[in-house]
């Protein structure tokens, strides 16, 4: 029973409509970033180098590929909910190419989120590439073109596209992102290793997904 009849019925007996609003289910939402993030080493306590991505990871106040637009403050409550976790002691891993659904597979782990921040309109994180297999995956990527980063979480979207009441889950990397500004710059150690090699990057990536399917 929709709105229009719950009118009806208020109209001629009297009843109150319920606020339909309060049992409207969340979204999945997964948002890819076209995010050119800058590409690091940094010397670990044991003498290792890792590998770092930093660049923008989410955007307010700009419709997206997917036609939605983040507002600051859901931007900005996402962060706090990502920095309170890892204060927590959680660790906020994430995946090569995000899955449809919000649980984290740990045969498809990545990296890790280790900081993130708000700067501007934009939340800006900081990626540790791991070495797992899809770490070395990811690094193997990185040396032949660009990458991307998605968000994933669940959140409400009205007839305009305003997401509200966002919850994220993780931030995932992606052969094809989908917010305006999410590809950073690419150094690695001191190397630059093309950035507009973006069909080259999907050939590898398909052909990669092939051998495992």
């Amino acid at each position: 029973m929709n709105l229009t009849d719950w009118q009806a019925i208020q109209n001629a007996s009297g009843l109150k409509a319920p606020n339909l609003s309060l049992v409207v289910p969340k979204q999945t939402l997964v948002e890819s970033h076209v995010f050119r993030p800058e590409i690091l080493t940094e010397d670990s306590e044991d003498g290792q180098k890792r590998l770092y991505l930093k660049g923008i990871c989410l955007q307010a106040g700009v419709r997206n590929h997917n036609g939605r637009i983040y507002p600051a403050h859901e931007i900005q409550r996402a962060v706090k909910q990502l920095n309170d976790a890892m204060k927590d002691g959680e660790t906020i891993w994430g995946e090569l190419d995000h899955p449809e659904e919000l649980q984290i597979h740990s045969d498809r782990i990545s990296h890790k989120l280790v900081e993130i921040m708000m700067d501007g309109q934009n939340a800006v994180g900081k990626l540790e590439i791991l070495d797992t297999d899809m770490g070395i995956q990811v690094q193997k990527l990185l040396k032949r073109g660009t990458m991307g980063v998605s968000s994933r979480g669940t959140g409400n979207v009205d007839n305009s596209g305003y997401v509200s009441n966002f919850d994220i889950v993780t931030i995932d990397i992606v052969a094809r992102p989908s917010a305006p500004q999410a590809y950073p710059q690419a150094v690695y150690e001191n190397r630059n290793f093309g950035l507009n090699q973006q069909s080259e990057l999907t050939r590898l990536c398909e052909e990669w997904l092939r051998s495992i399917s």
